[in-house]
């Protein structure tokens, strides 16, 4: 009875953030396309002739990763997201249905014999649970990672191609106030906005973890990064749990704006060069302890994040109370798993990220 029409409306969900990559790829393609040919007509008429060197340097931007930061906020935020959330709205029932349908359903079974077996209360959480979760999301991370580099290992010894991290990189490379305006201040709003608000609410009726993990899958995928895609997830997870038991975006934006600020930033930052062994030996050599200071604080947060997640399964914290009429998480796996649009994305995915494990796309 259920997954007909969810499968559908995973499908959508999926071939939609398809279509949103694609417009966002295209969009800062035909952006920085005409920045090199007005860049090149520009010092063409300036000098009244341009060298094959010059011309190359206009054309290929790709050392100027503040160029490349504002017109990738302009394709995935200013137009891409939009456009994702104008679709989805004709397509994912709102919000304001979805109540109206536990509302029926639950008033229904009332006065049904059995009466309503798990009730729709849930009970939240205020602002005060936000350092235990913080530290789940840093073990969330942690263990995502571990993954991700296991995988590209594994890609790399099956292809031959020494697999690079080019996000990494390129947010080192870049200007740091930018990115951190871009990628700690910017990303976190629009994409806790459209993940868990946007997302969560539409697909409520599918169940709360349902919901979550849905969301979360395309959370993950819309990375469109092996080196991004499990801890994207795993943390996806613990961001839109987060959003359902506290039912404040704020909350979710302000762990998404720390975890950005500190995985993407200050780590990357203090490891910068330690790649191997050898480097290691190099930073001993050299007396630069910060390394280690950094890994160290970094680790101790990690064992924070797996005592927290231990007590929380304890204490049976990431139970969610979902009324039972709801379809069950199996028949929500299956459908989702099935439909076509999250198949296609899944592809797309794995293309993108064998381009860019091979450094053929950043």
């Amino acid at each position: 009875m259920y997954e007909k029409p969810l499968r559908s409306e995973f499908s959508t969900l999926g071939f939609n953030m398809v279509i949103y990559y694609l417009l966002a790829s295209v969009i800062s393609t035909g952006i920085i396309f005409f920045y090199s040919l007005a860049g090149t007509i520009i010092l063409y008429m300036s000098k009244g002739s341009i060298t094959q060197e010059e011309i190359m340097q206009v054309v290929l931007p790709n050392d100027n990763p503040l160029l490349l930061l504002i017109v990738n906020a302009i394709a995935i935020y200013a137009i891409g997201m939009p456009v994702a959330v104008f679709l989805l709205k004709k397509k994912l029932p709102s919000p304001a249905m979805n109540n109206a349908l536990f509302e029926a359903r639950s008033s229904a079974e009332m006065f049904s014999p059995e009466g309503n077996a798990s009730g729709t209360d849930e009970e939240r959480f205020g602002i005060r649970e936000l350092p235990a979760l913080f530290f789940i999301c840093i073990f969330a991370m942690s263990a995502g990672n571990l993954i991700s580099q296991m995988f590209a290992a594994v890609i790399g010894k099956l292809t031959g191609i020494e697999p690079e991290n080019a996000s990494v990189e390129f947010l080192l490379s870049g200007n740091m106030l930018m990115t951190i305006i871009f990628v700690v201040i910017l990303a976190p709003i629009a994409e806790e906005l459209f993940f868990r608000k946007f997302l969560i609410g539409r697909l409520s009726h599918t169940g709360k973890w349902s919901a979550i993990f849905v969301s979360s899958m395309a959370f993950a995928l819309y990375h469109m990064n092996i080196y991004q895609l499990f801890y994207a997830l795993f943390v996806g997870l613990i961001l839109g749990y987060t959003y359902v038991k506290t039912g404040k975006v704020i909350y979710t934006i302000l762990l998404h704006i720390s975890l950005n600020f500190t995985g993407g930033m200050l780590l990357p930052y203090f490891t910068q060069g330690v790649e191997s062994m050898d480097s290691l030996q190099e930073v001993l050599e050299a007396g630069n302890y910060a390394f280690f200071i950094a890994d160290g604080i970094y680790l101790l947060a990690v064992f924070a994040g797996l005592v927290c997640f231990i007590i929380y399964l304890k204490k049976g914290r990431f139970h969610l109370l979902d009324e039972r009429w709801l379809p069950d998480r199996n028949t929500v796996l299956k459908a989702y798993f099935k439909a076509p649009g999250t198949i296609v994305l899944i592809l797309v995915c794995v293309v993108v990220s064998a381009l860019t494990l091979s450094g053929l796309l950043l």
